[in-house]
């Protein structure tokens, strides 16, 4: 599989028709979401949000950046640098949405210590902790996209990393 890795700037809310398709056209392509529930009507509703609103990451050749340009669905296609590490912090924010329905979209920071889960169902996270009111809160950064998400995690799991 050929190819360069590539943040897709969406228009807004097409993040999902863009990515079913890059799927028909048989492209690799992330789009991290997480589930979000609501009570509409007393029925329960599960909706997939993207954790980051107007971007996915695509690998595509020359013509298929052309073509996804001509989709009228993005804004801009931006060339995606340290992929892997990316990809990897990607999945880890993925796994800490999954882990746990209470967290929260913050900026990325470089503040608290450096540290590893390493028990529980958020084992292999990586991030900075911090304690605020009593709680420890584990913040999980993408510097790709300018954002992270902030899981609250017992101090016990936490390993310098």
């Amino acid at each position: 599989m050929s190819g360069t890795w590539y943040i897709l700037c969406t228009k807004p809310r097409a993040e999902k028709k863009i990515q079913s398709i890059l799927q028909a056209w048989h492209i690799l392509n992330v789009l991290p979401t997480y589930v979000k529930v609501r009570k509409v009507q007393r029925r329960t509703v599960k909706t997939d949000i993207p954790l980051f609103p107007g971007y996915l990451m695509a690998r595509l050749d020359a013509e298929q950046r052309l073509s996804v340009m001509k989709t009228n669905l993005t804004v801009a296609v931006l060339p995606l640098p340290n992929a892997r590490v990316v990809l990897r912090q990607v999945h880890q924010l993925v796994k800490a949405a999954k882990a746990t329905e209470d967290f929260r979209l913050v900026v990325p920071t470089e503040a608290g210590d450096a540290v590893r889960i390493v028990n529980g169902p958020m084992k292999g996270l990586e991030g900075r902790v911090k304690t605020v009111e009593g709680k420890t809160l584990l913040t999980v950064n993408v510097e790709a996209f300018g954002g992270a998400i902030e899981v609250q995690v017992s101090p016990e799991d936490c390993v310098a990393a």
